[in-house]
């Protein structure tokens, strides 16, 4: 019988970790957000506020297509990733599915 590979476990486990926290940060921001503070909320150990902020970016779609199709306007970006599917038994037990992890 063989061992299982456990570092192979670590990275799909610590996804479904981390898939529940920002679950439930979404909760917890969405309440913020309904409860609409109009100064910080304070805690033991954190302090809430709400900051809005305006950003631009640029809508490539909207360039014109000479711009779109020019090899000098874009630039190529490589990298490795480390892809972490649960196993066939994992599926079956937890229902979890694939996630990646991308490492830079």
């Amino acid at each position: 019988m063989t061992k299982p590979n456990l570092i192979a476990d670590e990275p799909g486990d610590i996804r479904a970790l981390i898939r529940a926290l920002r679950a439930r940060e979404a909760v917890l921001r969405a309440r913020i957000l309904a409860a609409r503070p109009n100064a910080p909320l304070e805690g033991a150990d954190w302090v809430v506020t709400l900051r809005d902020s305006t950003s631009r970016r640029i809508d490539a779609a909207a360039l014109p297509p000479a711009i779109q199709a020019d090899p000098r306007y874009w630039r190529e970006v490589r990298t490795r990733t480390v892809v972490a599917r649960p196993a066939a038994q994992t599926t079956a037990r937890t229902g979890a599915e694939a996630d990646v992890v991308v490492v830079e």
